[in-house]
């Protein structure tokens, strides 16, 4: 927008403001006047006018899509204080399920489980091996084994071995 459009802009600004709190269309004469006061033909102006428009109309729908991500976000973590508040110890695995029952996405694969690492470990297959059957990384791989012993040690009452 050069500084033409942008004084035509705020003059148009101006105009609205004031009919708008009077609930009044503009009058012919007052585009009349906008004209004069802007040195632009009618066509010019109405061009100017619908970039203003369209401006507007795009920052509102970006503001709209940060305020609908925040609110999704706040719904997000008043459940994991629900959660948090409501038991004395709470897992990885009980937050991020928390988080996806919230609608947050999460990046764990339930295609890949615990016990399903675990089963394929006990076949004697190797992490690479595993990870590339599994379409996950050897890290994964060796956290969802880490994950199944635990899972298992406090199945067991084996927590205070870990």
């Amino acid at each position: 927008m050069n500084r033409q459009d942008g004084l035509v802009v705020n003059y148009l600004g101006k105009v609205i403001n004031q009919r708008a709190g009077l609930n009044q269309s503009i009058t012919e004469e007052q585009i009349r006047e906008i004209c004069r006061n802007t040195k632009l033909d009618e066509l010019s102006l109405l061009k100017s006018s619908l970039a203003c428009i369209v401006s507007l109309l795009e920052y509102n729908a970006k503001q709209s899509a940060k305020m609908n991500k925040a609110e999704d976000e706040l719904r997000v973590l008043k459940g994991e204080v629900k959660l948090l508040r409501s038991q004395k110890v709470v897992s990885r695995e009980d937050l991020r399920k928390c988080r996806m029952e919230n609608g947050a996405v999460t990046t764990y694969r339930y295609d890949a489980s615990k016990e399903l690492v675990n089963y394929y470990a006990s076949k004697g297959l190797r992490d690479e091996d595993i990870a590339k059957e599994l379409g996950i990384s050897e890290s994964t791989v060796w956290r969802r084994k880490k994950e199944y012993e635990r899972a298992l040690h406090k199945k067991l009452g084996l927590e205070d071995y870990l």
